[in-house]
């Protein structure tokens, strides 16, 4: 008898096991992501253009964190030194099933 209840919770075991596996959906799907890699144009060591890129399921965070991506590379360029930003949106695609937005702040002198 304890041989065929141990086999049963192995069972039981590895279909719970499958079941969970098969029927969720990639981890990647519901992940926002922003783009590691940016452009930019110089014009002076304080004005410049610099571009970044964010993904996810709604507008508003795709936004945000494209914003926020352009915001970190463009401090990583300048450093602390002080600038006014002007951001604005400049292309929208959807990548596998998630609204991807690409932002451009550009930096000029206060």
């Amino acid at each position: 008898m304890q041989g065929k209840k141990a086999y049963q919770s192995v069972i039981f075991a590895m279909l719970s096991m499958i079941l969970l596996f098969a029927c969720s959906s990639p981890a990647e799907r519901f992940r926002t992501r922003s783009g590691s890699e940016y452009s930019m144009q110089y014009e002076t060591p304080r004005r410049m253009k610099v571009t970044g890129t964010g993904c996810a399921l709604d507008l508003k965070t795709a936004t945000r964190i494209s914003q926020n991506a352009a915001k970190f590379h463009l401090r990583s360029i300048i450093g602390n030194t002080k600038y006014n930003t002007t951001i604005r949106e400049i292309d929208r695609y959807e990548d596998d099933g998630q609204i991807c937005i690409e932002s451009e702040i550009e930096s000029r002198e206060p």
